[in-house]
């Protein structure tokens, strides 16, 4: 069984205060439009329009577009540190489609 992606604590760039909602906020998890709208504070319908409009990136999960947590956190102003890059391009490739192919088998391609 695989382990859970990390939560980060974090502290919001412009306060430097914590911010309890964004410490929920796991990096690696892939969120649905309505689990980042709670998150945002916007209502679900916004952030199709803010992934349309390119301002909210996504990634493709089956035939469902979700918004990964690192993403909210940018688009929050949040810090959090950005993962290392190591190894070689092709390493780094092999590593990012093991990490699809790990999503599809948990979420499956209809998610």
């Amino acid at each position: 069984m695989a382990s859970p992606s990390p939560t980060v604590a974090l502290f919001r760039e412009e306060t430097g205060a914590f911010d309890a909602q964004t410490a929920s906020i796991q990096v690696t998890k892939p969120y649905s439009r309505t689990q980042a709208a709670k998150f945002l504070g916007v209502h679900w319908e916004t952030v199709g329009v803010m992934i349309r409009d390119g301002r909210l990136a996504t990634v493709q999960i089956g035939k469902r577009k979700k918004v990964l947590g690192a993403e909210i956190l940018r688009f929050l102003g949040a810090s959090a540190p950005p993962p290392p890059a190591t190894g070689t391009l092709a390493e780094r490739n092999k590593r990012a489609k093991e990490i699809v192919e790990k999503l599809m088998k948990k979420y499956g391609p209809n998610r």
